[in-house]
Order: structure tokens, then C-alpha cells, then sequence
């Protein structure tokens, strides 16, 4: 049972660092989003 216990903290920290990641990710991607949506259309020649 010990091991058990042990790996619990290990496995909260590696879950909180990839929710970190993928909020770090989501945050990156909706700045990219508007980047894009402040772009003018092309206009036809």
C-alpha cells in the first residue's frame, strides 16, 4: 500500500502540469484565432 500512496501526489502533480500545458495551448491557439480574424479579406484584382 505504500506505493500506492506514494504515486498518488506524483500523479496529481503530472495531471495538473499537463492541464497547465493544455490550457497554456487552448490560450495560444485562441490568440492565433483572433490574429487571423483581424486580417482583411483579399480583395479581387
Amino acid at each position: 500500500m505504500t506505493t500506492a500512496t506514494e504515486t498518488k501526489p506524483e500523479r496529481r502533480q503530472q495531471a495538473s502540469a499537463l492541464i497547465d500545458e493544455l490550457v497554456n495551448e487552448r490560450r495560444q491557439v485562441w490568440a492565433l484565432y483572433f490574429r487571423i480574424a483581424e486580417l482583411k479579406p483579399f480583395s479581387d484584382i
